[in-house]
């Protein structure tokens, strides 16, 4: 008869049977078959890592003369209370250089504890970084104000938290005009990023 031939990662295994190469007998839970870092074929453990969970900004949203702060539509999650690595990679715009972009963010029960870190521009496009303690707060302790230029330009704007939630909640960005004007807008556009790890309790 003919013989048949094998190759890749099937094997004979020195008994007449065909197997896979590396194969167990028992490999455990959330393994995959294929090559480790090194090559090696077999059964190796799954990523467990937490994973991100990514809110993109599908629209632009627009405030028209008003300083009062109000919730992102899009950038907003839904908390389980525990320690969270959260980030915000916004895109805005103003149509008048004296009214800024100002914004916080807050959670709808409880507190926050950790800090937070920001980076962004202000109108003579010089960077603006802070650093700041969240105690027993359900907000950030004070507005920040990034700068706009003329004519709608985009801009860039990165925040970082690393927290404690005490409560179920819900964590908003929110944002306005540092001051109003007739017919002055600030806009996040679309393509603006929220992402957020839960880090357990």
């Amino acid at each position: 008869p003919a013989e048949i031939g094998v190759a890749k990662s099937i094997v004979f295994d020195g008994s007449n049977s065909i197997n896979l190469d590396g194969d167990a007998t028992s490999p455990g839970n959330s393994k995959y078959y294929g090559t480790s870092g090194s090559g090696v074929k077999g059964f190796h453990d799954m990523n467990t890592d937490t994973p991100w969970t990514t809110i993109t900004k599908a629209s632009d949203e627009t405030v028209t003369n008003s300083a009062t702060l109000q919730d992102d539509d899009e950038l907003q999650f839904s908390v389980t209370a525990g320690t969270y690595l959260i980030e915000l990679l916004i895109k805005y715009s103003g149509n008048d250089v004296t009214k800024d972009f100002e914004w916080n963010f807050t959670c709808s029960a409880g507190t926050m504890q950790g800090f937070q870190q920001n980076k962004g521009l202000n109108a003579s496009n010089a960077i603006q970084v802070l650093d700041e303690a969240l105690v027993a707060a359900s907000t950030n302790a004070s507005d920040r104000i990034w700068g706009v230029l003329a004519s709608d330009a985009h801009r860039p704007g990165y925040i970082m938290l690393f927290v404690t939630f005490t409560n179920d909640c819900t964590f908003k960005f929110r944002w306005a005009e540092s001051a109003t004007g007739a017919a002055t807008t600030v806009t996040v556009h679309s393509g603006s990023i929220l992402r957020y790890k839960n880090l357990g309790a």
